[in-house]
């Protein structure tokens, strides 16, 4: 069942509840908690973005809403509140949400709100001298790219600040409900990895031992938004080494995977290498911009990397060549927008001189963007709503039984809460296999359920961690055939039930939970969804 259907048919049970809850006034808190559920149950996924500051978090935040054409250019507006720059420009929480037209909302602690231009954000997001800002709850911002019509973004004030109030604030922040209630994690982490700093604050808002603490690898994903900044030294090296790989990802890889095996150890689902800018560029770059750029494209490579390889050291010495075309502020700013190695991958792709939307989009996957957005959207969207129903059935079920414990016999009061109890527990009999797999899930990346390496990974795969297609979870290539699917299924369940006759305690309960997801899996198979 997908995301949205699970919600969809949970959505009917808690209006049922909701109905029969306000029917008596003692039980009218599970009414309104259903009722609560059920309006979040219907809203896109909420996505936290944290992290250090000037870790080019509120440019990948850009990069994330203007894919899609959702934000362009010629919207003067849009593009002065989404523009960027050294400020630490996220002081408040900053809301972003789908609508028609693009609008800012100043949401203040008194409880007062104040509608202003867009072309204002700046003003009341980044860091300013005076106290003015002290009285800024957050401010919601609405902007219509499609993409945020799937999510939601909360874009978190950076920690590690060099005013100590603004720390404060932001771990306030990170620490509180807010964040908690994120559906996903979006952790923007350096290109050495994990700092002592964000360590400490990823430890901190992780604990609470359960899936709704705000940093687990249930809903956690860690990018690298500057990854592309490792090209400068790969460069140089390649001066001295022919064979150097100049790729900067394949070197934010290597560097991720130190970061997975020791700091980021049961953090994050994934750590992501990303070039955030380049991904912003792509899309909110002009079409000046990338006729600029095609007149590059004449400029022989050895020339071009030649003067790449003199940054950051000199960071005008590709605006300051006299014999390229274009003025020297024009190819400064063409760096500015693209990055270093944004521009020189944008200059290649030119050379063939694709249409720009097709240059766009190529540009957005090479960025590293695109393959984020759709983790995000592919993997956490459809884990968030088994979550979010999980964390919902949870709630009432112990709200409704509370209530239920101090109503006297044969009372209508007591009816009423025993109907509700029924319904709560079919729903989750009717999607038990898939809370159950959650749980284990939850357990295992807590180190409360202890596998081997080979049979943790092999859990993880199969329950989706690694991709929720049906060859991905079975190892199997694309386009596998259900006969292939069948085998893989069943050798896979012959598998899990050797382990859970020789495994004890909970490890053996987890591979029993397996087994059972694994009959779900077979049953998909057999019953193929009509198109």
């Amino acid at each position: 069942m997908s995301a949205t259907a699970l919600e969809d048919s949970v959505s009917e049970v808690l209006t049922d509840v909701r109905n029969a809850a306000l029917s008596r006034s003692v039980t009218s808190p599970v009414g309104h908690q259903a009722e609560a559920w059920r309006r979040k149950l219907g809203e896109p996924m909420r996505v936290a973005v944290a992290g250090e500051i000037k870790r080019g978090k509120s440019t990948l935040v850009n990069a994330l809403i203007g894919a899609e054409g959702g934000l362009t250019v010629a919207d003067a507006e849009a593009e002065a509140a989404m523009a960027t720059g050294q400020l630490e420009t996220t002081y408040v929480l900053t809301e972003i949400v789908h609508g028609s037209r693009p609008s800012l909302r100043v949401l203040r602690k008194d409880g007062t709100a104040e509608d202003v231009s867009l072309t204002r954000l700046r003003e009341f997001t980044a860091r300013r001298a005076d106290a003015s800002l002290d009285d800024v709850e957050r401010v919601v911002v609405t902007l219509p790219a499609p993409l945020l019509s799937r999510f939601r973004l909360i874009d978190t004030p950076g920690f590690n600040s060099v005013y100590g109030t603004d720390a404060q604030n932001a771990l306030s922040i990170l620490t509180g409900d807010e964040v908690r209630a994120a559906d996903a994690v979006v952790y923007a982490i350096a290109n050495e990895g994990l700092s002592q700093v964000s360590e400490q604050v990823a430890r901190q808002f992780s604990t609470g031992g359960d899936d709704s603490a705000p940093l687990t690898p249930m809903k956690a994903i860690g990018v690298v938004p500057r990854a592309n900044e490792h090209w400068f030294g790969l460069l140089r090296d390649r001066r001295r080494d022919p064979t150097v790989d100049t790729d900067p990802f394949v070197l934010a890889r290597r560097e991720i995977e130190t970061t997975m095996r020791g700091p980021g150890r049961g953090l994050f689902h994934a750590i992501v290498p990303v070039n955030a800018l380049l991904g912003e560029a792509a899309a909110l770059a002009t079409d000046e911009d990338f006729a600029a750029i095609a007149e590059l494209t004449g400029v022989e490579d050895d020339l071009l990397l030649e003067s790449f390889a003199q940054m950051p050291h000199q960071s005008r010495a590709f605006a300051a060549r006299t014999d390229f075309p274009l003025e020297p502020d024009r190819r400064q700013r063409l760096i500015t927008t693209f990055s270093s190695w944004g521009l020189w991958r944008a200059i290649v792709q030119s050379r063939a001189k694709p249409p720009i939307d097709e240059l766009r989009a190529e540009l957005d996957r090479i960025s590293g963007v695109a393959a984020l957005r759709d983790l995000v959207h592919n993997h956490f969207g459809a884990r968030a709503g088994a979550i979010r129903v999980s964390g919902a059935l949870a709630q009432i079920t112990a709200a409704n039984r509370r209530i239920r414990l101090h109503q006297p016999p044969g009372s209508q009061e007591l009816a009423v809460c025993e109907d509700i109890g029924r319904r709560l527990e079919d729903v989750m009999l009717a999607h038990s296999v898939l809370f159950a797999q959650i749980d284990v899930l939850g357990k295992v990346y807590q180190g409360l359920v202890r596998f081997s390496p080979a049979q943790r990974e092999d859990l993880l795969r199969l329950t989706g961690e690694r991709g929720m297609g049906l060859p991905e979870r079975l190892g199997l290539e694309p386009g596998a055939s259900p006969a292939e699917l069948r085998q893989a299924a069943v050798t896979a369940a012959a598998r899990w039930a050797t382990a859970a006759a020789t495994l004890t305690g909970s490890a053996r309960l987890a591979a029993r939970d397996l087994q059972r997801s694994l009959d779900t899996l077979l049953a998909q198979i057999d019953t193929p969804e009509r198109p």
